[in-house]
C-alpha cells in the first residue's frame, strides 16, 4: 500500500489515500566462511543483491506527512557483515573457570542507487560502517563487561545526499551476578554523554530552505539519543 498524508506544522495530517504497491524482488550473490580455530569463532559473509521495486518510506520537510512507494529505479545493497568472538585470556585470577572475551560485529552496507536522478547516492538512513563491540570478564556467576557502539562515518537522511547525520561512538559498561536461572545486573549507558542522533527522518531530497541555509531551527530531521544513564534489573529464564 502506498500510503500519503497532507498536513503542516500548524494541524494534523487531514488525507490518507493507498494504491497497491508492486512487490519487492531481489538478487543475491554471497561468498562467507564460518570456523573456529582455537578459542577464535568468526563468522564473514560478503554479498552483492540487484534489487528491483525496492519499498522506501519518505516524510515531508516538516515530518507531518510521508508515503511509502516503489524505487522506480533499481538499487544496489552490496557489503560485509563480520562477527568475531574470541577468549583471549583464560584462569586470569584464579585456577577455576574465569575468562576474558570479546565480541565484536562490523557491518559494511554500501546501498544506493543504479540509475535514475540519484544514481550513485547513497539510499538514505542506512550506516555505511556499523561496528559493535564488547570486551566482557565472567568468573563463575560475577561478569564485567565494557561496551562501545561506533558510526565512525556520516549517514546521509536524504536520497539526494544533502544531509547528514554525523559520526558518533558510544561506551558503556555493564556488571552483575548470575546464579541457577536469575541474573541481576547493572549497566551504564552513553557514559561519555555524547550528543548524537538516535534516529531521523528520512527524505526524498531537502529543497526548501536551501541546504546551506538549514539549521536544527527551521527543518526537523534528527530525533536526539539519550544522555548519559543507568539501568539496574533482574531476570530471570524460565
Amino acid at each position: 500500500l502506498l500510503v500519503q498524508a497532507k498536513g503542516n506544522p500548524n494541524k494534523s495530517p487531514e488525507v490518507v489515500k493507498s494504491v497497491k504497491l508492486d512487490a519487492q524482488t531481489a538478487t543475491t550473490v554471497e561468498l562467507g566462511t564460518r570456523g573456529d580455530f582455537a578459542k577464535i569463532h568468526w563468522d564473514i559473509s560478503l554479498y552483492h543483491t540487484w534489487v528491483k521495486d525496492e519499498i522506501l518510506t519518505t516524510t515531508d520537510l516538516f515530518g507531518i506527512s510521508g508515503s511509502t512507494r516503489n524505487s522506480p529505479d533499481q538499487t544496489i545493497h552490496q557489503g560485509i557483515e563480520f562477527g568475531l568472538n574470541a577468549v583471549l585470556l583464560q584462569n586470569i585470577f584464579s585456577k577455576h573457570a574465569d575468562e576474558l572475551k570479546l565480541n565484536t560485529v562490523y557491518n559494511y552496507s554500501n546501498f544506493y542507487f543504479n540509475d535514475g536522478i540519484y544514481k550513485n547516492k547513497q539510499i538514505a538512513g542506512v550506516p555505511k560502517h556499523y561496528i559493535a563491540s564488547s570486551l566482557r570478564y565472567t568468573n563463575k556467576g560475577f561478569f564485567a563487561e565494557i561496551n562501545t557502539e561506533w558510526l565512525p562515518s556520516k549517514t546521509p537522511t536524504d536520497h539526494q545526499n544533502t544531509i547528514y547525520q554525523k559520526a558518533y561512538q558510544l561506551f558503556g559498561t555493564r556488571i552483575g551476578y548470575t546464579k541457577n536461572k536469575w541474573s541481576i545486573f547493572l549497566e551504564g549507558k552513553n557514559l561519555g554523554n555524547t550528543k548524537y542522533a538516535s534516529s531521523y527522518l528520512i527524505r526524498d531530497v531537502v529543497t526548501n530552505p536551501p541546504p546551506a541555509a538549514l539549521t536544527a531551527k527551521n527543518v526537523t530531521t534528527f530525533i536526539p539519543g539519550t544522555g548519559i544513564n543507568f539501568i539496574v534489573g533482574i531476570h530471570y529464564t524460565l
